[in-house]
């Protein structure tokens, strides 16, 4: 079936969404951290007692580690060699690691080469508990002590672990393609069926700073 998504019919300024929304791009990574995507400072999120953030993403091969996506808080004194997220999807050898408050969850996951899979994390600090979604089935849960908050005023990095020009290793990222990048300020994985838009991170252009786009197709 088709990814191809369209912005809601609903929107109020229906010409303007169309221009922007991304629906028929994907951001297509050749090498591992080559041009990664980075979010537009234009976004400042605040802190967040849930989440849920989804990503369709295919990858050109399973025989190394990936990195998809990191989100890390920015501060002054923030140590880059650290290789710790406050949220993040990576994976290697048929494991999927959730990085979450600085704690990496693996769960055991079978994705296939060059096809696409929808992922998605879901948090909620009331329940305590961070559950793993693929193609909209819960394949995982894990409990973590704390009524934990997502930290505000971080960034998000597509397709690499670390911004362009610092140190990073050439396992931090990935070869393949993400799409439909998205981040709700709910747990409710049903946000992410169909081609609803974030609510806190969008696939939008003016979200996103990048040098080119692939087509769908």
């Amino acid at each position: 079936p088709s990814l191809l998504c369209y912005p809601s019919l609903t929107s109020h300024d229906y010409s303007q969404t169309f221009s922007d929304f991304l629906g028929r791009y994907k951001a297509v990574f050749k090498t591992e951290c080559e041009d990664p995507w980075i979010m537009s400072p234009r976004i400042s999120l605040l802190s967040l007692k849930e989440f849920t953030v989804c990503v369709h993403l295919k990858l050109n091969s399973l025989s190394s580690p990936w990195t998809a996506y990191v989100y890390n808080q920015e501060t002054p004194n923030s140590n880059l060699s650290a290789n710790k997220y406050d949220l993040g999807l990576t994976g290697d050898n048929g494991k999927l690691g959730i990085w979450l408050f600085g704690n990496q969850i693996n769960m055991t996951a079978v994705l296939h080469e060059n096809t696409w899979h929808q992922i998605c994390t879901q948090w909620k600090s009331e329940d305590e508990e961070v559950k793993l979604f693929i193609n909209g089935t819960k394949k995982g849960n894990k409990k973590l002590p704390g009524k934990m908050y997502l930290p505000g005023k971080g960034q998000f990095l597509l397709g690499c672990a670390r911004l362009p020009g610092t140190a990073t290793s050439p396992n931090l990222g990935m070869a393949g393609e993400l799409y439909m990048f998205r981040m709700w300020d709910k747990a409710n994985i049903k946000l992410a069926k169909d081609c609803r838009d974030g609510s806190v991170v969008r696939w939008r252009k003016e979200d996103w700073k990048y040098k080119a786009l692939g087509d769908l197709g």
